[in-house]
């Protein structure tokens, strides 16, 4: 199972070659993309190689610049808004509530 890094704050001059070649010290590189505005893409093949890469390079400097380097994160799956039923259920039991009072 790979594990996709994401690196940050990147020189624009680094190369995808010069990635894998800086990360294959730590472990086996499946794939380095550079991205746009300083951004990269590195895949472990395994989570520990993942986390070891973190530790290693998270915080050093690299070409002049700190490195920042996180494991991707899974995307959150989308959440209901329990507020907005709150709201609906309260509002009915609200006009019920009206409703029943005694009109003089």
């Amino acid at each position: 199972m790979t594990t996709t890094l994401i690196l940050s704050n990147l020189s624009p001059d680094i190369s995808s070659s010069a990635l894998e070649d800086m990360f294959s010290i730590v472990g086996n590189v499946r794939s380095a993309t550079v991205l746009q505005g300083g951004f990269a893409q590195v895949e472990m093949a395994t989570p520990e190689e993942a986390k070891n890469c973190v530790l290693h390079f998270d915080g050093q400097r690299y070409e002049g610049v700190t490195l920042v380097v996180r494991q991707k994160q899974a995307p959150r799956p989308a959440t209901v808004r329990p507020v907005l039923r709150h709201r609906a259920v309260a509002s009915k039991a609200l006009r019920r509530a009206i409703a029943a009072v005694p009109k003089n």
